[in-house]
């Protein structure tokens, strides 16, 4: 959404076709929880941009109105609407894997039955050793190498590594969106508000594909935002250090 942050009606034409071929792009790729984050990534940038909430609606309808033709000449509505039919595949699929990482979560809550241990623990009986329901870890000797995961970074890393964990992966986040939220308002490089921005929208982006994939673990998206979270903190930190000198 590079567009926001140009004055020339050409350059804004460009930037606003590009974003709607990706999103085009995005939605024949018939993946419902890309497209849910997505949409969830644009407002958080939308909202930061302007900072003004009649702004924020309209352009935020503006854009649902373009979106809304591809939604519905590429059948992707019947998909979206598959996520409130409990008897479709994909749902009942992920409502077994979310119940299992759950009473993997409930039988040991504070640190999980073990990092990366989800597809070694069997499915219908397990022993865990330690204190039962409290901190007991799964020391079995079968190991899946398998790239089956519980379809929701949340209770992924709660059956895995507890609420210290998932408490710790959640406050590192949050943490990096409030610093470049706050090197987002302080920056006054055009270019720097750009990445400032996209990043916080990466991150809302993330968070919001973890509900329905373990995008948390995934090497492809952790690999991006790394680089982009990284470079954005580095940023923040190299303006506030030229402040200090000035």
């Amino acid at each position: 959404m590079a567009f926001l942050f140009y004055s020339s009606r050409k350059i804004k034409i460009i930037y606003g076709a590009v974003f709607l071929l990706s999103l085009f792009g995005l939605i024949i790729s018939k993946s419902r929880g890309g497209l849910i984050a997505f949409a969830a990534g644009a407002l958080i940038v939308i909202w930061f941009y302007y900072e003004s909430f009649l702004k924020f609606i309209i352009t935020s309808m503006a854009l649902a109105v373009l979106s809304l033709p591809i939604i519905f000449f590429t059948g992707y509505l019947d998909r979206l609407l598959a996520l409130f039919d409990a008897t479709e595949w994909g749902v009942k699929t992920r409502v077994v894997l979310w119940e299992r990482a759950w009473d993997y979560f409930k039988s040991s809550p504070i640190f999980g039955v073990g990092f990366a241990r989800y597809n070694d623990v069997p499915v219908n009986e397990y022993r865990l050793i330690g204190l039962k329901e409290i901190a007991a870890f799964f020391m079995g000797h079968n190991f899946d190498y398998s790239s089956g995961h519980a379809h929701n970074s949340y209770l992924h890393f709660l059956s895995e590594t507890g609420i210290m964990g998932l408490g710790l992966l959640i406050l590192f986040w949050l943490l990096c969106f409030l610093k470049i939220k706050k090197g987002y308002h302080k920056t006054k490089k055009i270019f720097t508000k750009k990445l400032f921005l996209s990043t916080l929208g990466s991150i809302a982006t993330l968070f919001v594909l973890a509900l329905t994939e373990n995008y948390f673990s995934a090497t492809t998206i952790m690999m991006l935002m790394s680089m982009v979270v990284s470079l954005s903190i580095g940023l923040y930190w190299q303006e506030q250090y030229s402040a200090e000198k000035v």
